[in-house]
């Protein structure tokens, strides 16, 4: 579906070109959302926790709690409005709306205990968040420009971010944070 959004996006000129990519940048944003666990609710199992009981209830705990966080982000983001139905003026600031739910999402994420065993594990699924949300934000800087080229290398980016950010969430056990966002639904299919 990237590939033919890219595509897509090839054949375009100008300012529906812009907006073409800020669409693709407001998906992706919630493609990060997703992956992140602020959209979602799939009860995964906990593929990262062994050892003592006591080890796999803090993990259950930041499981649990992880998962509340990403729920509460992907309201956040099912409350907006849907991207097709908007003005395209005001598509960016769906997209800027978005990247914001989703960096207080990681924010939140950030402040929850992290069990010893499982630290460094949910460490880097966090340093996958961020950097999900760095490159939205690249991605929305370029939409501003009309950097087309620039919009599809980081939507590309997003994308294997988001996948390992999904697989990541999943392992933990927050597949809350790993669950596609009924927003998506409303961006328009590329090349189809």
């Amino acid at each position: 579906m990237t590939e033919q959004k890219k595509s897509f996006w090839s054949g375009l000129s100008g300012a529906l070109a812009a907006i073409t990519a800020l669409l693709t940048a407001v998906g992706a944003l919630i493609a990060v959302l997703v992956q992140v666990g602020v959209i979602g609710g799939n009860d995964g199992g906990n593929g990262g926790a062994g050892g003592s009981s006591t080890t796999t209830a803090a993990m259950a705990d930041w499981a649990g709690e992880a998962n509340e966080v990403c729920e509460r982000a992907n309201e956040l983001i099912d409350e907006l409005p849907d991207a097709e139905r908007v003005d395209p003026s005001e598509v960016l600031g769906l997209a800027e709306r978005a990247l914001s739910i989703n960096r207080q999402m990681v924010r939140e994420l950030m402040k929850l205990p992290k069990p010893e065993p499982e630290r460094k594990q949910i460490q880097e699924f966090l340093r996958l968040g961020a950097r999900i949300n760095e490159s939205t934000e690249e991605a929305i800087a370029a939409v501003k420009a009309l950097n087309i080229a620039a919009v599809q290398e980081r939507q590309a980016e997003i994308s294997t971010l988001g996948r390992e950010f999904d697989a990541a969430a999943v392992e933990l056990g927050a597949s809350t944070c790993a669950e596609g966002s009924s927003f998506e639904a409303g961006l328009p299919a590329a090349g189809g």
